[in-house]
């Protein structure tokens, strides 16, 4: 009841909004309505088989766990799958991609961005300087506003197999399949190199959401959580993107993190730190993220009784010293102080934010609703089901799920309340998992009773995501193309 109920209510709130023109924002903070809805619904209609068979997958690995080598693997299948319809999927597919890479008001001011800097050292040491050039420079606020790694990031893409007009190689002609009228420009196939790059990194990140739920969950439940991670309206909407792609980072810092608290493994611990490091040049939403789990964590061990020192010395001081390693690294290196570049940046972002044309005071009461109309069903009915069973496991997953919305809720107060189907991406992990540790169905030993709510929550979250992403042009690449209103 709780997954019609919520499937329902969202998706009748898309159509009404949709139907009654309703605009979703402020200024240039507005996600706009698909103007090519029937062709995108024929498109989503492929997801019904693809619906089935995550639901049929789920059914294997509690019916034959015996074969769970299989099941993981055909979950691999459906996830690819899933992954691939959304990069095919778009009306007139690599024309949005590329364009969504080269408009300085989206990805692609990283791809400019990277086609001007010296190389990828020089550029990292004189980062601090550039971000204080004036964001009409670039056209926007996305470069001065971010860390450098999705820049480095476009950089390596459009450098492991260069593009040429004279002779495009096979990638361009048979893998991305580029329109032979966008090969006659080499930056258009920059562009569509860095959007794949992205969509394989967002990809990837399917196999740290199975390693993370596995940590917690049963195999069939770990399968559960991967998908509605992974397959969702915020990122099937923004993918190929930035926000999406960063979630290979925060899968992989949440389970090397969690798993070695769990183990009182050292070498995790400090992998974490690593990844927390690493992902904060992409994007400073990983220190959010690991503030909410630390606190989780943290707020366990005192309620449990368990051994603080046993914390710190195997988990905490692991983590910051995974960190400082990588710290190091890079000044050995390449002689650049990453936290020092951290600081820069979050002090420009501060700068940038009241030059910004938007109403914060209307965005403080429309933030919130616009990305409720974003979440889907999986989310919904786990939170519900918390609801109702107040006191089950070991109670970790509501402490986390707690702690995830608190950091939510600091950053709607004190940092950006608009675009927040993308920016919160991030935080989708930490809410899933801590919605879904304390329900004895996502750990029961025998999945065999629970298989069919747990295949019904997959195939229902595809059906929904695919139905929800024939409403929207969140990213107005169609509205662009159309009216000729290319890059502003």
């Amino acid at each position: 009841m709780l997954l019609a109920l919520s499937a329902v209510v969202l998706l009748a709130t898309s159509i009404i909004l949709h139907r009654g023109d309703v605009r979703l924002g402020q200024g240039s903070f507005a996600y706009r309505y698909s103007p090519l809805y029937g062709f995108r619904v024929v498109r989503a209609l492929l997801c019904v088989p693809l619906a089935a068979a995550a639901g049929g997958v789920i059914w294997f690995l509690a019916m034959r766990p015996q074969r769970r080598g299989a099941g993981l693997a055909l979950l691999g299948v459906v996830a690819a799958l899933l992954v691939a319809w959304t990069w095919w999927a778009p009306p007139a597919p690599v024309l949005q991609h590329t364009f969504n890479f080269l408009s300085p008001s989206h990805d692609g001011a990283f791809v400019l961005e990277a086609k001007g800097a010296p190389g990828a050292g020089a550029y990292l040491r004189g980062f601090d300087a550039r971000i204080q050039a004036p964001p009409e420079e670039f056209k926007g606020t996305r470069v001065v506003s971010n860390p450098p790694g999705m820049t480095i990031l476009a950089m390596s893409a459009m450098q492991v197999i260069p593009p040429s007009v004279e002779s495009p190689p096979a990638i361009d002609r048979y893998a991305l399949a580029t329109p032979p009228n966008l090969l006659k420009r080499v930056e258009w196939a920059q562009a569509l190199r860095v959007a794949f790059a992205s969509l394989l990194l967002w990809s990837a990140s399917g196999l740290f959401a199975y390693l993370l739920g596995r940590e917690f969950l049963s195999v069939p439940a770990a399968a559960v959580f991967m998908l509605i991670v992974l397959f969702n309206p915020s990122t099937v909407l923004f993918s190929p993107g930035k926000d999406p792609a960063q979630l290979l980072t925060i899968n992989a810092m949440l389970w090397t993190g969690l798993a070695g608290w769990r183990r009182g493994s050292i070498a995790l611990s400090a992998a974490s730190g690593a990844l927390l490091m690493v992902g904060s040049l992409i994007g400073l939403i990983h220190i959010w993220v690991a503030f909410a789990t630390f606190a989780a964590v943290t707020w366990h061990a005192l309620q449990t009784r368990k051994s603080i020192v046993r914390l710190i010395l195997r988990t905490l001081l692991p983590v910051a010293l995974g960190a400082s390693l990588v710290v190091l690294a890079c000044y050995v290196a390449i002689s650049w102080n990453p936290l020092v570049t951290l600081l820069a940046v979050q002090r420009r972002w501060t700068q940038v934010q009241p030059t910004i044309a938007v109403n914060h005071t209307l965005w403080m009461f429309i933030g919130l609703p616009i990305f409720l109309a974003f979440t889907s069903p999986a989310y919904w009915t786990t939170l519900g089901l918390n609801v109702r069973k107040l006191r089950y496991g070991d109670g970790f997953g509501r402490r986390l799920l707690i702690c995830t919305l608190f950091a939510m809720a600091l950053t709607y107060v004190l940092g950006v309340p608009y675009e927040l189907p993308r920016l919160w991406v991030a935080f989708l992990p930490p809410l899933a998992l801590g919605a879904m540790i304390d329900l004895p169905m996502f750990h029961a030993p025998n999945a065999r009773r629970v298989w069919r709510p747990l295949a019904a929550i997959v195939a229902v979250q595809v059906l929904f995501t695919a139905l929800h992403w024939t409403i929207y042009d969140a990213r107005e690449s169609e509205y662009r193309l159309l009216s000729e209103r290319l890059w502003f």
